[in-house]
């Protein structure tokens, strides 16, 4: 009886839920104006609030203020709100949902509106979910969205509205400021951002605010070797004489993990489920991570001991589920003890299989 076993364990996906959000210095402005220092939960909004948590001081009691009471808020440092009755259009960017019609359809809410850049002309965004929105007016206007829509012609064919660029060659003069310049801006935050910019300079008003995002860690690498303790049993619900345990097998391995964090909510998620409690410089961490298997030329074989006829069992590609838990300490060194079962024989209607391994994995993030 011969067997070979040899997987590839890929495409990782699963969420890291770092406990990195924690209540940082900020403000808030009220309807009578009074600006009220305190700590703000800042959980580095992907989508604008419409409440936010704070303390007067640190460990007091967390309250909640809403866009009701207060007409700005910030995070020094870190994200600046403000609170304004807007006209918005929030037509569908879905490519099966688009609109029809060219024009933006108008709906006045009060939003939390975030602020980009502030100078002679303000810039500001909106984003709830896939819908982001662009805001700008400077001091003597009201607030007004930059206009960029997707729609469908009678074609059939999608194509854009791009009104935001004759808004901003209408409204932002500069001698350095061309028609082909504002045509190459995409309704992008970043393109939008230096626009802005680049237009309070040329006034010489250099932007009194603007949005600065401290430098993020987005990718981490690590190496991981590993000591597994792994278990096969392979049945036959019909020939039972067939039924072999392969015991228990201690084994070494090398992994690397690569691991990329979403820009948004502190790095609290990230692609590879974790749920974790951080200290300043260590973690306890628990993960549910489902992987892909890949079969490279593995099959499970019965030979008859005189040779005569063999069963060669086909080890089929499948989904797997592991469950780990670990310890990590300065963002550097791991150790996780990670365990998984799964079936290598589904394809097979009268034969059963359970392999099962345990893991003990350090770690070493390399950058």
């Amino acid at each position: 009886m011969t067997k070979k076993l040899l997987t590839l364990f890929f495409a990782i996906i699963a969420c890291n839920c770092f406990a990195q959000i924690k209540f940082e210095n900020g403000y808030f402005i009220t309807d009578s104006n009074q600006k009220i220092e305190c700590l703000i939960k800042n959980i580095d909004w992907k989508s604008n609030p419409t409440q936010f948590e704070y303390q007067l001081t640190q460990g007091s009691e967390v309250k909640i203020e809403t866009s009701k009471n207060v007409k700005e808020f910030a995070v020094y440092n870190s994200s600046k709100f403000i609170r304004e009755n807007v006209n918005i259009d929030r037509s569908s960017v879905n490519i099966q949902d688009l609109s029809r019609e060219k024009n933006p359809i108008f709906k006045q809410e009060m939003l939390f509106l975030r602020v980009l850049v502030e100078g002679d002309y303000n810039l500001y965004e909106y984003t709830d979910g896939n819908l982001r929105r662009y805001f700008y007016n400077n001091k003597d206007s009201k607030i007004e969205q930059l206009v960029y829509k997707q729609y469908i012609t009678d074609l059939t064919k999608a194509t854009k509205n791009n009104t935001y660029q004759q808004q901003l060659y209408n409204s932002l003069k500069c001698p350095s400021i061309t028609l082909k310049k504002i045509e190459s801006i995409s309704y992008r935050k970043d393109d939008l951002v230096e626009f802005f910019k680049e237009y309070n300079r040329c006034h010489n008003s250099e932007s009194s605010y603007v949005e600065e995002k401290p430098k993020r860690n987005v990718f981490d690498l690590s190496i991981r070797p590993r000591v597994n303790s792994s278990s096969l049993y392979v049945g036959h619900d019909v020939l039972t004489k067939w039924n072999t345990d392969f015991g228990n097998k201690i084994n070494f391995g090398i992994g690397i993990e690569a691991e990329y964090f979403l820009p948004y909510n502190k790095n609290k998620w990230s692609l590879i489920a974790e749920p974790t409690y951080q200290n300043p410089k260590s973690k306890i961490f628990v993960n549910m991570t489902y992987s892909y298997i890949l079969r490279l030329d593995s099959n499970i074989t019965y030979t008859r001991t005189d040779n005569r006829s063999s069963e060669m069992l086909d080890v089929e590609p499948n989904k797997n589920l592991a469950l780990g838990a670990g310890y990590k300490f300065n963002d550097k060194f791991s150790a996780e003890f990670r365990y998984n079962s799964r079936s290598l024989l589904d394809k097979y209607v009268l034969w059963n299989s359970s392999f099962k391994s345990a893991s003990l994995i350090v770690g070493y993030t390399l950058f």
